[in-house]
């Protein structure tokens, strides 16, 4: 799966290095996604270990943080989440790149992030995609889901729900 990443990666900066204008779709969509646009974000983070049964579903606890975009497509993020009971301040850390393809008021994208568990001492990496729903020039509201790889606890699903604000 670490073989994946290198081109990934280099498809996700290819990506972001796209004008503005040829990938705009609609006038409507460029006001509501911006080059070097700021956002503040707060979200639930779930995870799911065992796809065959259900209640491997669990909460994993909620996280707040930043996105920039460089460009109105190509951008990074970076936060921190608390676990689910608020024991430690900081569970772990995650860094990421974003690309996405706004059309009037949603932008799906792609992700890849490196996630830091602190309490574990372990490093895993998500792939995946995500939605976001711009409600007003400053809110929006998102989801995103991916595979978690090269976990010590084990591979699964994890997925973000969560709001958006730009500054």
């Amino acid at each position: 799966m670490k073989k994946l990443l290198i081109p990934l990666l280099t498809i996700t900066l290819c990506f972001g290095a796209f004008a503005e204008d040829p990938l705009d779709i609609t006038a409507e969509g460029s006001s509501l996604f911006k080059a070097h646009e700021f956002n503040s974000i707060s979200y639930y983070q779930f995870r799911a270990d065992d796809l065959g049964h259900l209640d491997s579903l669990r909460g994993d606890g909620v996280g707040i943080g930043a996105s920039y975009y460089l460009t109105k497509h190509f951008g990074g993020f970076a936060s921190v989440l608390a676990d689910e009971h608020l024991s430690t301040p900081v569970d772990s850390l995650s860094f990421g790149l974003r690309a996405r393809m706004p059309f009037n008021t949603l932008a799906p994208y792609a992700l890849t992030d490196v996630i830091y568990d602190i309490r574990a001492s372990d490093t895993s990496y998500l792939l995946g995609g995500g939605l976001e729903w711009r409600l007003s020039e400053h809110w929006g509201a998102f989801g995103e889901a991916g595979w978690e790889f090269d976990r010590d606890q084990g591979e699964g699903i994890l997925g973000r729900l969560g709001a958006s604000f730009r500054f």
